[in-house]
């Protein structure tokens, strides 16, 4: 059966959050479809990972720092083996001390990236580019709290992912080139997905990032900000941190283009990072167009079902255009029909 794109993709539950941020990508699109959604990001650490890897002490006394951050973007699918983004990301981050419960929130960054289909056989590959600008920068002396480090980046991921059965598995490497000196990071993740039903699954693995490039300045500069600004919290702005979590999410799919996911993420490990939890949800909507009113039926006596779940869908006559729909993986579940695996390499190819 013939599975619809989304082109909103599946998103992927976020990093956490002073990791550099990493989404799924939509695994399948078709050329002048079109996407939007966001994702927001709880975050709560009363302690910070050292020197040592896997050890943390708690902040000063009852210092805690709870941070909010919403990512946005819209995309559109230029060829079928290339499509665009473009979003940004908004904080608000409270930091409480001994002394004072200090707020601040503001708009962090604006981006736009790319996603190239690199290999699709036994395994799909999918390469993203990305670009950040910051739209604030952050002082050694500010009292104010850190919404973000402060600086702009560059950043490029490839994106694996492997069907066994009905469970999918997929993982990620890449690396962040942050600006204004801060350590070079590699990011990494891996995770299982099982669909429940045509509408729902649950998935978990874990992620992480570790400084490959040191930092320019010393920990003790960048200090200075973290101390005074945000309750000694390592967040935002942390000399050479390293972290990796463990994370757990349920996928809803309530309607052909729609993909919602809710989850919880515990760091575990780290180097100069918060120890923190973290509860996220995202939302995405794609659309995929269909040309000259062609449609898609059932057989008689057999109810229209989600197009996760398509066995029994049959095409009009012969004479109806294939060509409006998308056999490549829609994220939830692949194409089981021969006819379909053909037209699916038409549709890679650009025939």
């Amino acid at each position: 059966m013939v599975a619809i794109a989304v082109l909103a993709g599946v998103s992927s539950s976020p990093s956490a959050f002073a990791a550099p941020y990493v989404e799924q990508p939509p695994w399948g699109w078709r050329k002048a479809s079109f996407g939007f959604g966001g994702s927001t990001r709880y975050t709560t650490t009363q302690a910070n990972y050292g020197p040592g890897r896997g050890e943390f002490t708690r902040l000063t006394g009852d210092n805690q720092l709870t941070a909010f951050e919403t990512n946005f973007r819209g995309r559109y699918a230029f060829w079928p083996k290339f499509s665009m983004y473009a979003g940004g990301a908004f904080s608000q981050v409270r930091a409480i001390d001994s002394v004072n419960e200090k707020t601040n929130n503001g708009l962090t960054e604006i981006n736009a990236g790319g996603h190239f289909v690199v290999w699709r056989n036994w395994l799909i590959m999918i390469a993203e580019v990305q670009g950040g600008i910051a739209m604030s920068k952050n002082t050694r002396l500010q009292t104010a709290p850190l919404l973000h480090d402060g600086v702009s980046y560059a950043q490029a991921v490839l994106h694996m992912r492997k069907n066994i059965g009905r469970t999918r598995w997929i993982g990620h490497v890449g690396a962040n080139f942050p600006s204004d000196g801060f350590a070079k990071k590699v990011l990494y993740g891996f995770v299982g997905e099982l669909p429940i039903g045509d509408a729902m699954l649950i998935g978990g693995g874990v992620e992480g990032y570790d400084s490959m490039i040191t930092d320019e300045l010393t920990e003790s500069e960048r200090n200075l900000s973290i101390n005074a600004a945000n309750a000694g919290s390592q967040i935002f702005a942390a000399w050479d941190p390293a972290q990796t979590s463990f994370k757990v999410y349920a996928g809803f799919l309530p309607g052909r283009t729609v993909d919602i996911r809710a989850g919880y993420q515990q760091s575990f490990t780290g180097l100069r990072a918060p120890h923190a939890q973290t509860f996220f949800l995202s939302l995405n909507f794609g659309s995929v167009p269909r040309r000259g009113g062609t449609r898609v039926t059932t057989p008689p006596g057999i109810e229209p079902v989600s197009p996760n779940d398509q066995d029994g869908f049959r095409l009009d006559n012969e004479k109806t255009d294939r060509t409006i729909f998308t056999p490549e993986e829609d994220g939830f579940e692949p194409a089981r029909i021969e006819n379909d695996l053909r037209e699916t390499e038409r549709l890679l190819d650009g025939k």
